[in-house]
């Protein structure tokens, strides 16, 4: 047994082998000589400390976004007869306009995004300009209470389209008669369809 130790530890323990205090010390130096700094990884192998790759938009990219006019702009009636053609159930229609609803919702909740961040900088505009140049300050203060009108506008058109009322009443009529179409069209052609060529 001395034999082990003294290649493991590089020294003999002198005396009874059993007893529990006895303290094994290594011959050679301690840890911090053995490990050289070869040995330890660099910093960089756990973190990474290059900064991301943002493509940030600027400012005016941001400000230029539409959606709600896109929402509204799209051809709601031709979408929904091609729907209506390809589903032909009353099942699906109010999943369709329950969808609508909720893209028009997200789109005007990113048009108040914009409108805030819109009014902020107005905000930060007349601070700026402060009570030196009352001219601009009171074109500004204009600017601001429009702003405040077309974020309040934005969330009433918001509250409106549960109740499809306000901006979005016209899209769902739209898709509705243009579902109701395309079922419509669905199956005339099945009646009109020639089944002795199967």
């Amino acid at each position: 047994m001395n034999k082990l130790l003294f290649k493991l530890f590089g020294k003999q323990i002198q005396g009874d082998q059993n007893k529990a205090d006895t303290i094994l010390e290594p011959q050679q130096g301690s840890f911090n000589d053995i490990v050289t700094n070869d040995a330890i990884p660099s910093q960089d192998l756990f973190a990474d400390y290059t900064p991301p790759n943002y493509q940030k938009k600027n400012l005016q990219e941001i400000k230029s976004e539409k959606p709600v006019k896109e929402f509204l702009d799209r051809n709601h009636e031709a979408k929904g007869r091609m729907a209506g053609f390809e589903c032909h159930t009353h099942d699906m229609l109010s999943i369709y306009l329950k969808d609508m609803r909720t893209e028009f919702r997200y789109s005007l909740d990113r048009m108040i995004q914009l409108a805030e961040m819109e009014l902020l900088d107005l905000h930060s505009r007349k601070i700026e300009v402060g009570e030196d140049v009352p001219s601009m300050r009171e074109k500004l203060d204009l600017q601001i209470n429009q702003m405040a009108r077309t974020i309040d506008e934005m969330r009433l058109n918001k509250e409106l389209s549960v109740e499809d009322e306000g901006l979005i009443a016209s899209p769902i009529q739209s898709f509705t008669k243009g579902y109701r179409l395309g079922m419509q069209d669905y199956f005339e052609q099945k009646s009109h369809f020639d089944f002795s060529i199967l």
